[in-house]
């Protein structure tokens, strides 16, 4: 009988020590809750997931999130997306970077309803349906795209309905700021749209002007880069690039070249066998501009139709803009009693513009600039320094026919020149203009960087 009794205590202490154990390895309860409010800088992290682990689930974690209104004394609501680090639970604190990664976007799926909220508030529907009604259409949304995600992406199991979840994210994302997924190339004229903000770099140097975009974030690679120093493509152009496809032990699926009266175009598709990428590649010329546009997404994929999707998308928002206004604001703001110009309003070309040369006569692609612009009796020449920082520049300076020179003080990277029409002759004209810097003084090297146009008058 008593070692009965003493079987039964043993059970009993031991089932109590259990429990207890299990309370300590949590301690949900004795944890401070914090809601996280939605950051583009500052994303999820494992120690944000401090809730207790529900009995039974399959899956190893989980996130709580939601859109948060709190009204103030004059009646206002904040509204922001929120999460609750009590109420999401992980069973691995080290967790796998990609799982990490599928909670985040439902946190994103959070943020996008939140900015849906406060965009119909500050809309007329704010005055056909009280707040409560936003809200609760909000909230049905929210639920109804993130049981969505989780079906589609299988709870991010299938790889490529993650990707893509994430591309369609950041694309609603983007539409709110205020650029929209935008990105202008303000010199060479292009707009070209991205998910999410790209990887931006430049290289400058005495023959060379580029700007790239890349985004490498959704197991596609998307680029897109201006080249601001690339003549007319001569006859062989289009042979020395399927050359070097050829040399790269590409293999070629479609290889086109179309021209128009101002441009040339070139459209190849390509695969890379050996590691397995799919190229679409796009480049177009139109001096004294290159600009090439190329996706590369995974070869043999089972949903391949899903990155074929993705690049689709980004290699048809592409688009030539006018950029005429950039420059006439940029003028406007240095000159504003000279160029009276209002948006839309057309620009005048007459006999002094017409034999304005596209293609540069002369350039050390030190600066980059718009066509010169007449108005009234004054010719305007807006340009940028591209090569040096401002703070570097010593003066800047034109020259009109190589015997009368010009100057003025350097005051930000953009400039624009004002010149009297009377001060050029009949016939053709020679117009040098650019900058000197101090770094050369330092060196009694004086160099001037400069570019011409040559107009008739």
């Amino acid at each position: 009988m008593a070692n009965l009794v003493k079987t039964k205590k043993s059970i009993f202490f031991g089932s109590v020590a259990v429990i207890i154990a299990l309370m300590l390895s949590n301690l949900s309860w004795l944890k401070t809750e914090i809601i996280k409010k939605w950051d583009a800088t500052d994303q999820l992290v494992w120690s944000d997931f401090n809730g207790d682990i529900p009995w039974g689930t399959a899956y190893d974690a989980g996130i709580s999130s939601k859109v948060y209104a709190i009204p103030d004394s004059s009646g206002a609501y904040e509204i922001y997306a929120g999460q609750n680090n009590l109420q999401s639970w992980t069973k691995h604190k080290r967790g796998s970077e990609d799982l990490l990664r599928h909670e985040q976007y439902h946190f994103n799926i959070t943020e996008l309803h939140a900015r849906m909220l406060r965009q119909l508030v500050a809309t007329d529907s704010a005055e056909e349906l009280d707040f409560d009604s936003l809200k609760f259409i909000v909230d049905t949304s929210l639920d109804k795209m993130q049981d969505r995600y989780d079906q589609e992406s299988n709870h991010s199991l299938i790889r490529a309905y993650q990707h893509l979840w994430e591309y369609q994210v950041d694309s609603m994302l983007s539409a709110h700021e205020v650029h929209q997924g935008y990105y202008d190339d303000r010199l060479g004229g292009a707009k070209v749209w991205f998910p999410s903000q790209p990887l931006h770099e430049e290289e400058r140097n005495e023959t060379f002007l580029s700007d790239c975009y890349t985004s490498s974030a959704y197991w596609a690679d998307l680029s897109f880069c201006v080249y601001h120093d690339m003549d007319f493509p001569n006859s062989s152009f289009t042979e020395d690039w399927e050359t070097y496809l050829l040399e790269e032990a590409m293999k070629i699926q479609e290889f086109s070249h179309s021209k128009a009266r101002s441009y040339e175009k070139l459209d190849m598709i390509y695969d890379d066998t050996v590691n397995q990428w799919h190229y679409q590649h796009k480049v177009y010329f139109i001096p004294p501009y290159e600009y090439r546009m190329r996706t590369a997404i995974p070869m043999n994929d089972p949903n391949s139709q899903v990155y074929q999707h993705m690049s689709a998308a980004f290699l048809n928002n592409f688009s030539f803009e006018d950029q005429e206004h950039f420059w006439l604001d940029i003028s406007r703001e240095k000159y504003p009693a000279v160029v009276e110009k209002e948006l839309g309003e057309p620009i005048e070309t007459d006999s002094l513009l017409q034999d304005y040369l596209s293609v540069l006569p002369y350039s050390d692609y030190s600066i980059a600039y718009h066509r010169p612009i007449k108005d009234g009796s004054q010719l305007i020449i807006p340009f940028k320094i591209v090569r040096h920082p401002i703070d570097d520049v010593s003066e800047i300076l034109y020259m009109i026919n190589e015997n009368r020179t010009f100057s003025q003080a350097p005051d930000s990277p953009y400039q624009v020149l004002k010149i009297d029409i009377d001060l050029l002759q009949a016939g053709e004209n020679k117009i040098q203009f650019g900058y000197t810097t101090l770094s050369d003084s330092l060196t009694n090297r004086h160099h001037f960087y400069s570019s011409i146009v040559t107009l008739a008058k």
